[in-house]
């Protein structure tokens, strides 16, 4: 299954916009975190080569928030909105965007006179992650990590499959 994964930075611009497979269950990285979860919640650390990596997720059928720290550092908050229900879509991506939009990661960098973070609910592709990611990493580390998000959608994918 695929998704749009759409990483911004905090000043409010695009880092990378793209469609991305999801993982299957099978795949080693989404085996490693399924494990991690109590139904449809995440609160793990695991070891990688980078350092300890923190994730915190919690999810329904219809989508999840979920941040993500290396060693103690906040370096990642996802939503996803997976298209199941439009109204619960629209309220997952205009609550986690107004709480970025009023962070202080985000006051201090946005540039222009309006937030892409308050129009997320307008991005209308399904499923839909999308990403804020804070300048806490040094780009390498960031490189090696960049889309361990997936493997995490890959297990509550899972995570969904197995309650039914």
């Amino acid at each position: 299954m695929n998704l749009h994964r759409l990483v911004m930075l905090p000043n409010g611009s695009v880092h990378e916009q793209h469609w991305a497979e999801i993982p299957a269950a099978d795949h080693p990285d989404v085996r490693q975190f399924a494990s991690l979860f109590t139904g449809l919640r995440c609160d793990a650390t695991v070891r990688v080569p980078q350092g300890e990596l923190r994730v915190v997720w919690s999810g329904s059928s219809g989508g999840a928030i979920g941040s993500f720290h290396l060693d103690g550092a906040l370096f990642l908050c996802v939503v996803l909105a997976a298209g199941r229900d439009a109204e619960e879509d629209r309220l997952y991506l205009s609550t986690v965007g107004r709480q970025w939009n009023d962070s202080n990661v985000v006051r201090g960098l946005l540039e222009g006179p309006s937030s892409p973070f308050l129009t997320l609910h307008e991005v209308t592709d399904r499923p839909l992650l999308v990403a804020l990611l804070v300048p806490a990493l040094a780009p390498e580390v960031w490189a090696a990590l960049n889309g361990v998000e997936l493997a995490v959608v890959g297990a509550h994918v899972a995570a969904i499959g197995a309650r039914k």
